[in-house]
């Protein structure tokens, strides 16, 4: 189902997903972020777990949200790690979402580990395998 939307001079909408995504005949891309929001780290004492974010490399814009139960962040020791690739098939996602990051957040506390959730490149302006490449450079 295509929209009638149009983005000055990308001509008409090839394929949506509603809510997400918007790809234009130009091959240009709207994202729209009124589904799901961006919520910020979180380093207050009070919380449970708290998070970081941090580059992993600047040229591409890959980062990570990084999540540290709060009992831990005093103690010295080696904790299980998990690196964590959010879902949405490469095209959707960010560790900033609010759904991830509280999934996020309630996983670090439950297991007691030190997660990175990865955010790297989407398609369709970034084609596969650079997803994959940048998980891989996460890693």
């Amino acid at each position: 189902k295509t929209t009638p939307h149009l983005v000055p001079g990308a001509g008409k909408v090839e394929e949506e997903l509603e809510g997400f995504l918007r790809v234009y005949r130009d091959g240009s891309v709207e994202r729209i972020s009124y589904v799901v929001s961006n919520v910020p780290p979180c380093d207050k004492a009070t919380e449970p777990v708290a998070s970081k974010d941090v580059v992993i490399d600047a040229a591409t814009h890959v980062w990570a949200r990084l999540y540290l139960p709060a009992d831990q962040q005093q103690r010295r020791g080696k904790l299980p790690l998990v690196i964590y690739f959010h879902g949405g098939g490469f095209v959707l996602g960010s560790p900033a979402w609010s759904i991830y990051h509280a999934f996020m957040c309630r996983f670090a506390s439950d297991t007691n580990c030190v997660i990175i959730s990865v955010g790297y490149r989407l398609a369709p302006e970034h084609r596969l395998p650079v997803a994959y490449d940048d998980c891989f450079s996460a890693v």
